[in-house]
């Protein structure tokens, strides 16, 4: 169980969604790093987030009873991350958009503290402006603990509608949160 209460928050709003089904049928969050640095910070305890749940879940198939998929957007090749951003300045928290990342995109950022992400999945105005605010974020920090990325990806509202359900499969997949 984690002990400090500030370890992690979520926020969101009524606009927040399930994130939705992919023509192949899978609820594929696509994900970026806002900056290379940031992927380099964040991804092997972001991955090793994603594969608490795929161990718990198994793959997402109709045997298994789940959708859910995790994709980092990548170049046309597929041999190359693609950014979040083409700039970003973490002074003042707004860049220029990458505009080969599909809007709806998962943008992952790396913050001082307090892990937290937005609640489900929100759709995006392509034409939004460069404002953090306006996206599907996740904010972790270096040296984040995975079952604490693990338990906002929960956050994301990634498997069931209500916020009770999500709780309890939370609570059933052992993910826990402060009192």
């Amino acid at each position: 169980m984690y002990s400090d209460a500030n370890e992690y928050t979520v926020f969101g709003g009524a606009d927040y969604e399930p994130w939705p089904r992919r023509a192949n049928g899978l609820r594929t969050v696509r994900y970026c790093y806002a900056t290379p640095e940031m992927r380099e910070t964040l991804r092997e305890a972001f991955e090793a987030g994603i594969q608490i749940w795929a161990c718990k879940l198994g793959a997402a198939s109709a045997e298994n009873g789940h959708s859910l998929a995790f994709h980092e957007t990548t170049t046309n090749n597929g041999n190359s991350p693609r950014y979040c951003f083409n700039y970003f300045n973490k002074n003042v928290w707004m860049g220029h958009r990458n505009r080969h990342v599909p809007p709806d995109t998962l943008h992952i950022y790396a913050v001082e503290e307090a892990a937290y992400s937005t609640y489900g999945h929100r759709d995006i105005d392509a034409t939004a402006s460069s404002l953090v605010d306006e996206e599907n974020q996740m904010m972790l920090y270096e040296g984040i603990d995975p079952g604490v990325v693990a338990h906002e990806v929960l956050s994301l509202g990634l498997f069931l509608p209500t916020s009770a359900d999500r709780k309890q499969i939370g609570h059933g997949l052992s993910r826990s949160h402060p009192t």
